[in-house]
C-alpha cells in the first residue's frame, strides 16, 4: 500500500510511527474503517509548534533574563512571542524558530527587538518573522536567517522595519522579503549579508503598500554572487503573485553585489512591480547585471557606480544629473532599448563609461539649465551599436550632438545659450550704454 504523507507549508518531514514490539498474548479488535483511517493519518502530522511567550516575570526587558518568559526559561529551537513587548537582547540567545512580534490584531500591539553588542540570535524557520508592524534592530550584535524565510508586512496595512546601526544581519540560505505592507530597511552603519541564498536573497517590494531601502553613512550591503531586488518579486511559488513598489535611497554606505551572478533589479514588468533606485552618493559595485526592467535608475550628487552590463527595458528611465558624480562605469555593455535617458546639467554633465553602447530606440533629453556654452561629453564608448538616439530634445536652450566615429570615441554635444540668454545680455548692454551717455 503506498504511504501516504503529509506535509505542511514548512515542509516538515512527518512524526515516525512508533515501532511495534512483540507479545506472546495479543487481543485483536476490529475498528471501524474511518477511524482506522484517521488514526492511520495522524501518525503523519506533525508535531506543533512549542513556543515560549514573554511574560515579564524578570521586571526587565532582557531576553536573557530567563523569569521574563513563561515558564522561566529562554525560548532553545522554538517559536518566540514577543507580542507588544520591546526587547533587547545582549547575549547568545542561540536558535529560535520564528519570532512572533504580534500586530496581527488591528496592527496596534506590535512589538520590537534590539539586538544591542553581545547579543547573537539564529532564525530557522519558514515563517521566520512572523506578523505584521514589527521592528527589528540590529546596533552591535548578531541575527542570522539560517535556512529560513522571513515575510515581512504580510498584513494589508502592516509596517514591518529593519534598522541596522552597527553589527549584522546575514541570510544565510534564507530570504527577506515583504508582501502587502510597507517594508522599511534602514542601513546606516554594521552590514546587511546574502550570503549562500535562494535564487533572490533580498527583495525591498511593497506589495499594496510601498517599501524603502536606505544605505547611508558607514552601512554595507555585500553579497556573495546573490541578487538585490528593489520593487522586485522573487518567488511568485511563495504566495499568490502580488504586485509592489520598492525604492532604494542610497547617500552613502558601500553596496558590494560581488560576481557575476550577483544583480541589481529594478522593478518586475511581468509583476508590473516598480522599482525606483537613487544614488546620490557612496560606493555601488554590481557584479552581475543591473536590470531595470520596470521604473527607473537615477543618479546624482557624488555617486559611484559600476556595473558589468546595464539593460534599461522598454519604457524605463535613466537619469544622471549634475557634474560631481565619481564614475558611471559599465564595463561590457549599455543596452539602452527603448528607454528616456535624461542628462541635468549643473557646471557640465558625468559621463558614462561603456564599453559597447547599444543605442536603441532610445530618447535623450538635455537639460542645459544654467550651463556656459561649451562642448560636454555624455557617453564615453569602446563600439557604438546604432548610429542615433530615436529623439533628441534639449531643454533651456538649444544644441547640437556629435555621436563619434563610432569605435572609441564620445558621444558629446555643443550646447548653445537660451535665446532669451542674448536677450537679456542685450539688455544689459543697452543699458549701460544708456547709463554711459547720461554721465556724458
Amino acid at each position: 500500500m503506498e504511504k501516504i504523507e503529509l506535509f505542511t507549508s514548512r515542509s516538515l518531514q512527518p512524526t515516525p510511527k512508533a515501532s511495534k514490539c512483540s507479545n506472546k498474548s495479543q487481543t485483536t479488535y476490529s475498528l471501524p474503517a474511518g477511524i482506522v483511517l484517521s488514526v492511520a493519518m495522524m501518525a503523519f502530522l506533525p508535531a506543533a509548534h512549542a513556543q515560549q511567550t514573554w511574560d515579564g516575570g524578570a521586571g526587565t526587558n532582557e531576553w536573557m533574563d530567563a523569569q521574563n518568559w513563561s515558564g522561566d526559561t529562554r525560548p532553545n529551537a522554538e517559536d518566540a512571542d514577543i507580542t507588544n513587548q520591546d526587547v533587547v537582547l545582549t547575549g547568545d540567545a542561540g536558535t529560535v524558530s520564528r519570532l512572533n512580534v504580534g500586530g496581527r490584531n488591528g496592527l496596534s500591539n506590535a512589538g520590537s527587538l534590539d539586538v544591542q553588542t553581545g547579543g547573537s540570535l539564529t532564525l530557522t524557520g519558514a515563517d521566520a518573522w512572523k506578523e505584521n508592524g514589527g521592528l527589528l534592530t540590529v546596533s552591535g550584535g548578531a541575527v542570522t536567517f539560517f535556512n529560513a524565510l522571513a515575510r515581512f508586512s504580510h498584513r494589508t496595512g502592516s509596517n514591518d522595519r529593519i534598522v541596522i546601526t552597527d553589527g549584522s544581519l546575514t541570510l544565510d540560505n534564507a530570504r527577506v522579503q515583504s508582501f502587502f505592507g510597507d517594508f522599511d530597511v534602514t542601513v546606516s552603519g554594521g552590514s546587511l549579508n546574502l550570503t549562500a541564498n535562494q535564487e533572490h536573497g533580498f527583495a525591498v517590494v511593497g506589495g499594496e503598500g510601498t517599501s524603502t531601502l536606505t544605505l547611508s553613512g558607514t552601512g554595507e550591503i555585500n553579497s556573495a554572487g546573490y541578487d538585490l531586488g528593489i520593487g522586485e518579486v522573487p518567488h511568485a511559488g511563495d504566495n499568490a503573485p502580488v504586485n509592489g513598489n520598492g525604492t532604494m535611497e542610497m547617500t552613502g554606505g558601500i553596496l558590494s553585489l560581488d560576481g557575476s551572478t550577483a544583480d541589481l533589479i529594478i522593478g518586475n514588468s511581468g509583476l508590473t512591480s516598480t522599482g525606483t533606485a537613487n544614488l546620490s552618493g557612496g560606493v555601488a559595485t554590481v557584479g552581475g547585471n543591473t536590470f531595470v526592467d520596470l521604473g527607473s535608475l537615477n543618479l546624482s550628487g557624488t555617486a559611484d557606480f559600476t556595473t558589468d552590463d546595464l539593460i534599461l527595458s522598454n519604457g524605463t528611465s535613466l537619469t544622471v544629473t549634475g557634474s560631481s558624480i565619481v564614475n558611471f562605469i559599465v564595463t561590457s555593455n549599455a543596452t539602452l532599448n527603448d528607454s528616456n535617458i535624461t542628462f541635468n546639467a549643473d557646471t557640465g554633465f558625468s559621463t558614462i563609461t561603456t564599453d559597447t553602447l547599444d543605442l536603441g530606440l532610445a530618447d535623450l533629453i538635455i537639460d542645459l539649465n544654467g550651463l556656459d556654452s561649451g562642448t560636454y561629453n555624455l557617453f564615453s564608448y569602446g563600439t557604438l551599436v546604432g548610429s542615433a538616439f530615436e529623439n533628441v530634445t534639449f531643454l533651456n536652450g538649444a544644441g547640437t550632438i556629435d555621436y563619434g566615429t563610432g569605435s572609441g570615441d564620445f558621444i558629446s554635444i555643443t550646447a548653445i545659450p537660451e535665446p532669451g540668454t542674448y536677450a537679456l545680455f542685450a539688455g544689459l548692454l543697452g543699458l549701460s550704454y544708456v547709463m554711459i551717455r547720461r554721465r556724458a
